[in-house]
């Protein structure tokens, strides 16, 4: 497994702990047999409308199969774009071009910010440690930037893609694409937040345009997975996310680590992925996750964007949200990144968050059987 996922499944028991309650084999779907259970997963109608899909992607992990499960789905996607997080945005534009030009699909890939809203705090990381407490994962800042998308540090899984990416920025697209298709447009948004905040700083009436806004990232009622306080895309660009939380989306949905810490991904769920005939994605996923697995069977880790983009595909995957009004700490200290959730006031119908927070559904369950049936079908087929 690649990045985010190589640091799950090494700090899984850690993380665990800090939750005060390990993941138990219930949260899991029971797997069906190899290869069973991909028939009539795909039972929900595909959404209609567009969608732009948010994302740091990188080889094979949350993005790149968030991607894969809109395309197998035949969703309307229209964009994928780019933004600093999990990976330099050099490096998810070539992953992502890479990655379609093996199934021979193309979708736009649109670059978009590099450098958080606040400016790049790489050269801090070490003296907010030592004030703030350790973090478990910095993503892109951990490696240095690559010169541009055609000189990585290794070449992508495939080779390089003849596509290029586009000229238009990641905000420019988000906005052009909410005046095209107005109350018909869902974003998923699977990285930090600075495109989408940029996006609403560029044209502000953009926001009761837009149909949806997933999201995965924050952690209301559990501990951060990059700091104590933060789950790693708000922690990336707190103010990016504070904008975007607090802006007045027609719908929102959250998808934070309350829900992706019980889902769990495992060698029963990447059996059924490359079981029977051969594919061009199960191809990938043997060579990206088969050596994994072959050395630690046992091995698991936790599922993010691929939640988000379930959500999407299929809602009756959430089994219970709140709908609480969400806030993040964006004062530089110890909670910095930190996602607030207030219940409304039950008595008095009145708000209990601060003002200027806005109500989010923030998915706290899911059917886990029922999600990696459309997760698994998808990949597989």
């Amino acid at each position: 497994m690649t990045r985010r996922r190589h640091m799950v499944a090494a700090t899984l028991g850690a993380l665990a702990v800090a939750t005060g309650s390990l993941v138990t084999a219930a949260a899991v779907a029971a797997p069906h047999p190899t290869g069973a259970g991909h028939a009539g997963a795909r039972t929900a109608a595909v959404p209609r409308g567009p969608v732009i899909l948010d994302e740091d992607n990188a080889e094979l992990d949350d993005g790149a199969q968030s991607m894969f499960m809109l395309l197998q789905a035949h969703a309307n996607l229209i964009g994928m774009t780019e933004v600093a997080g999990n990976t330099w945005v050099e490096q998810g534009e070539e992953d992502t071009l890479s990655q379609e030009a093996l199934i021979g699909r193309h979708v736009p890939v649109y670059p978009g910010a590099n450098t958080p809203l606040s400016g790049d705090r790489r050269h801090q990381l070490g003296a907010e440690q030592k004030l703030f407490g350790p973090v478990q994962y910095t993503g892109a800042w951990a490696v240095p930037e690559p010169p541009s998308y055609r000189q990585l540090p290794e070449p992508p899984y495939g080779g390089y893609a003849a596509q290029a990416p586009e000229r238009e920025s990641a905000a420019d697209f988000i906005v052009a694409a909410a005046h095209k298709y107005p109350h018909q447009l869902t974003i998923i948004a699977g990285g930090a937040f600075t495109n989408v905040a940029l996006a609403i700083r560029t044209d502000p009436t953009i926001v009761p345009l837009v149909k949806q806004i997933i999201y995965m990232g924050g952690a209301v009622t559990v501990p951060g997975n990059t700091s104590a306080a933060a789950e790693f895309n708000v922690w990336f660009d707190p103010q990016a996310a504070k904008i975007v939380f607090n802006a007045p989306w027609r719908k929102q949905t959250l998808v934070p680590l309350d829900v992706t810490n019980t889902t769990l991904y495992g060698k029963a769920q990447y059996d059924r992925i490359v079981a029977g005939r051969p594919t061009l994605i199960k191809k990938e996923f043997k060579a990206l996750q088969g050596p994994g697995f072959a050395k630690s069977p046992r091995m698991t880790s936790f599922v993010y964007d691929e939640i988000a983009t379930a959500a999407f595909l299929d809602p009756s995957v959430v089994t219970s949200a709140t709908n609480d009004f969400v806030d993040v700490d964006t004062t530089y200290g110890l909670d910095f990144g930190r996602t607030v959730g207030y219940p409304p006031n039950w008595k008095q119908g009145t708000v209990a968050g601060p003002a200027g927070s806005r109500q989010l559904r923030v998915v706290m369950n899911i059917d886990h059987r029922k999600f990696f049936d459309l997760y698994t079908s998808l990949l597989h087929s």
